[in-house]
């Protein structure tokens, strides 16, 4: 029953079209009545739907990087969620390993400027994987995944062991 209601929502085009306008639709206007740019009285709101009506239609009409904007959400939901899910058991795994120092206070033997760049760069790969372009095609070997895998893990291992000793006093 629950493929028949997706083929049928296929059918309609509720997949290629009217999700994908939604979502577009609903991150304008988000963004135009944040920024509150024409104000925040009821003839802005009215310049906000039209304009982020306009601007997910035109989304919609030329979509990025050649590819269908339903594929680009698909490839980056689910790039996204495996991301969020490995972050989750790394930072289980972090936490695990973490010092404490007295009852409230927890040091970390990772410092944030070290992690900062790291979740940029994961951001930015998910990007460009979501787009499906030739591009980076070269990126996508297996080989060199596991490899980068391999090495970020030793990577985090041998940061996470290294203890710096305390100084002596004499």
């Amino acid at each position: 029953m629950f493929e028949n209601l997706i083929e049928i929502a296929q059918n309609y085009g509720i997949f290629n079209f009217l999700l994908p306008f939604l979502l577009t639709f609903s991150i304008f206007y988000g963004i135009l009545r944040k920024s509150k740019i024409f104000g925040s009285d009821e003839k802005a709101e009215r310049i906000n739907t039209i304009i982020a009506f306009v601007a997910a239609f035109y989304i919609l009409i030329f979509t990025p990087a050649g590819t269908t904007l339903t594929s680009f959400f698909a490839n980056f939901f689910g790039w996204s969620v495996i991301v969020l899910l490995t972050l989750f058991i790394f930072g289980t795994i972090l936490f695990m390993m973490y010092r404490a120092s007295g009852k409230e206070k927890v040091e970390a033997k990772i410092p944030a400027w070290i992690l900062f760049p790291i979740g940029i760069g994961i951001v930015v790969a998910i990007f460009f994987l979501s787009m499906q372009t030739q591009y980076f095609e070269f990126l996508i070997n297996e080989t060199l995944i596991a490899i980068v895998v391999v090495v970020i893990i030793i990577a985090i291992i041998a940061i996470l062991m290294y203890e710096k000793k305390p100084a002596k006093s004499a």
